[in-house]
């Protein structure tokens, strides 16, 4: 048989067995402790997450939703400009045309979020509100302007989301985020908007 290296000192030695790990009588009870060792830290690391999961609060897990739902939203968005000044360059938001204060009953609706320069628009004009509606009608024409302005509102009056509603929202919204490709006309990026809403199952 060839020589093998020892699973626990690492020195090089020939085996007598076949399945043989280690070089010694000693150096396999001291891998088999280290084993055991590593299979008690990832179960206490399993359970901790457990434990973590149990107490998390409904607003922690809408928090990280935002976050997965505005990852969807530049993903999308990433090879067009900012939503309502058109900058092609530096750091992007992810805008609220209705902001999440005002209508967080809207806050995840894809529809109603876009690609936005982070420091201009979104946080210095507030968002920017009336290029961002100038800039809808111009891409997506005024019939779409107006649903995103006043009808989601009109039709998703409340969001009263459980948390295992919001959990599972996470779960097909990171899953969404994994296989996603930037749009690449105007009319690719409301497909994709209204497609994502339905997966998600909050706007259906």
């Amino acid at each position: 048989m060839k020589p093998k290296k020892c699973k626990y000192c690492k020195s090089e030695f020939d085996p007598v067995r076949p399945l043989q790990q280690c070089c010694s009588f000693d150096c396999s009870v001291g891998y088999a402790k280290e084993q055991q060792e590593k299979k008690r830290a990832a179960s206490w690391r399993q359970k901790k997450a457990r434990m973590k999961e149990s107490i998390k609060s409904l607003s922690s897990y809408k928090k990280d939703l935002q976050i997965v739902i505005n990852q969807i939203v530049r993903k999308i968005d990433e090879n067009f400009d900012c939503i309502s000044c058109d900058k092609s360059e530096g750091r992007f938001d992810a805008g609220h045309r209705l902001s999440v204060k005002a209508y967080p009953n809207l806050r995840f609706n894809l529809l109603n979020n876009f690609k936005q320069c982070s420091w201009n628009c979104n946080h210095m004009l507030s968002g920017n509100p009336d290029k961002y509606d100038d800039k809808l009608i111009k891409l997506f024409g005024k019939e779409m302007q107006e649903h995103i302005r006043f009808g989601l509102n009109q039709k998703y009056l409340r969001l009263d989301l459980s948390k295992e509603q919001t959990k599972e929202a996470l779960r097909v919204a990171r899953g969404i985020l994994n296989t996603l490709e930037p749009a690449k006309t105007n009319r690719e990026r409301i497909e994709k908007r209204i497609e994502i809403n339905n997966k998600i199952g909050i706007y259906c």
